[in-house]
């Protein structure tokens, strides 16, 4: 089967590569990979075997950190690209994505599927706090930085998703999005890729249709992929091709489709016997896979340079305060979601809630708050929530005073007008509340700023 498998790259469903698409993988030639946190659990072994097995691999994780991450690790230092933003220093970024860096070089890692530099151009959006703000300016300042620490750690970058889902609503995981943008907006989606695009290694394309271009999604769009040709020039790589935005063709086209079009590397990251169809109908199709293997190939390899400190600010926003802050006495309660919020002495953790909480979980907490607490809040993209909405409504009917803290997409700042006090992190990662919880009690001053 020669070398069709080097302009794939493979992910694998279970926890530790097995035998058989070992087998199949080496007889196509591959040399790509792609690890989720299924395979990470078993990481020395998935990467002994990758290492043993074939010649200098690609190996690669998504890790941007926030809600997406891979290494336990990061949830100490890596909040959200928004987070980051919301710093307003991009030498922050540089500093964040070095630790990432080295974190996955040191596990055997040398691709990092990041940074996003999708612009959060409409409220809600699908990539929310994976976005670093809304100004093309910031986004691309911020995701230059994040490559240059990558790169600083010895691992290569992929700047995603061309040409953004930063104004789609739609999930492209499960349908084909729209996005439609106008010129003047086409420009400013454009800006963040030409500003990382003569150091990042790959671009990754989007599984999006923008009418202004192409009625077919970006991934499938010559026009799109010879657009983004014009300024770039290194490795062009699909998202997902088993995700829903990429069933527009027969499962045997999808591959063709794109490298017809332009991309250099398909990410096929879970189905085997998709995998195998996949390779099949690119076999079948004799095209010339030359080019694109060559571009793939003669990525070189960087040398790690020396160790650049990551500060220790951490960055959270005060959007309102109507005299909450300081406090010290308070109750404290938070969504369920990524791990338990940790307190210190002296605040009273009355449990958490699910992000959807039904009539009892409100009523139970309800129950539990007296005339004159002082509550504080986490909550997590209310505007897709709703009914944490209504929680926060019923304690601010009981409590003297109420702080809401905004964890996720920064959208449900407008929902809560109502409250004495809004906080936002950008990020649902524990350690981060646990410094918005510092604000409160005015142990710490908040430095962050609102990045869209």
């Amino acid at each position: 089967m020669g070398d069709v498998g080097k302009v794939f790259m493979f992910g694998f469903e279970e926890s530790v590569l097995s035998l058989e698409r070992l087998k199949f993988f080496k007889s196509v030639g591959a040399k790509n990979f792609i690890l989720f946190r299924r395979n990470i659990e078993h990481l020395k072994e998935n990467i002994d075997i990758l290492r043993n097995e074939f010649e200098n691999p690609i190996i690669a994780v998504d890790c941007e950190g926030g809600n997406v991450r891979r290494f336990k690790e990061t949830e100490e230092f890596m909040f959200s690209n928004m987070n980051i933003g919301s710093s307003f220093n991009a030498g922050y970024a540089e500093e964040v994505y070095f630790k990432c860096g080295q974190l996955l070089a040191k596990n055997g890692i040398n691709l990092n599927l990041a940074p996003v530099v999708d612009i959060y151009a409409t409220e809600g959006n699908v990539i929310g706090i994976r976005s670093f703000g809304s100004s093309e300016d910031l986004v691309g300042e911020f995701g230059k930085k994040a490559i240059l620490g990558l790169h600083r750690a010895g691992v290569y970058a992929c700047a995603k998703h061309f040409i953004g889902y930063g104004k789609v609503l739609e999930d492209p995981h499960l349908v084909l999005p729209k996005s439609d943008l106008d010129l003047n907006e086409l420009e400013i989606a454009l800006f963040p890729f030409r500003k990382v695009s003569d150091i990042t290694d790959f671009i990754m394309t989007a599984h999006v249709i923008v009418p202004i271009i192409d009625e077919l999604p970006i991934t499938f769009s010559k026009k799109g992929i010879d657009l983004l040709k014009e300024f770039f020039n290194g490795v062009i790589l699909t998202d997902d091709l088993e995700m829903g935005g990429a069933k527009v063709f027969p499962i045997h086209e999808i591959p063709v489709k794109a490298l017809e079009n332009g991309n250099d590397m398909l990410a096929v990251c879970s189905n085997f016997e998709i995998q195998k169809e996949m390779v099949h109908s690119i076999e079948r199709s004799h095209i010339n896979l030359d080019s694109h293997i060559e571009k793939i190939e003669s990525l070189k390899e960087y040398e790690k340079l020396e160790d650049i400190p990551l500060r220790e600010d951490y960055f959270v926003t005060l959007l309102k305060d109507n005299g909450f802050i300081p406090k010290d006495n308070f109750k404290f309660f938070s969504f369920s979601l990524f791990g338990e919020v940790k307190v210190e002495e002296g605040i009273d953790t009355i449990g958490d809630f699910s992000l959807d909480p039904d009539e009892g979980e409100i009523q139970k907490i309800v129950s539990q708050i007296s005339k004159g607490d002082n509550v504080v809040i986490s909550v997590y993209n209310v505007f897709r929530h709703q009914s944490q909405k209504v929680l926060v409504s019923k304690v601010k009917e009981v409590a003297d005073k109420v702080c809401v803290i905004v964890a996720g997409d920064p959208v449900d700042r407008h929902i809560f007008d109502f409250v004495d006090c809004i906080i936002l992190t950008f990020s649902p990662l524990p350690k981060i509340i646990e410094k918005a919880l510092d604000v409160v009690r005015g142990k710490i001053e908040p430095k962050g700023r609102l990045p869209v």
